[in-house]
């Protein structure tokens, strides 16, 4: 009786299949609703503003940093591509800032 083996190969690409169709849900279709919509609006509001952060453990005392609306690195801002992105900043420092 022969027995049969398989490469890691196979194995691999099977695996790799499996997990692109279970992702292909996630995929945006084409030509559908979503896609032919007008570009979407997204604003957001960012406070740059001296603040504390605990960088080290807590036996050291926290640090001071310039933050984000009370964070240190800031807030994500998610858009599609194609939408329009509209960020007020108020700069609360005794310096200039960038968004980037």
């Amino acid at each position: 009786m022969q027995q049969h083996t398989r490469s890691p190969h196979a194995r691999r690409r099977f695996i790799a299949g499996i997990a692109g169709l279970a992702a292909a849900p996630l995929l945006p279709l084409r030509g559908s609703a979503l896609s032919a919509s007008e570009p979407a609006l997204v604003e957001a509001q960012l406070v740059a503003a001296p603040a504390t952060a605990q960088l080290v453990p807590k036996e050291y005392p926290r640090t001071k940093v310039w933050a984000y609306n009370d964070s240190a690195p800031g807030p994500v801002l998610r858009a599609r591509q194609g939408d329009r992105l509209r960020v007020r900043v108020e700069n609360r420092l005794e310096e200039p800032t960038t968004v980037h």
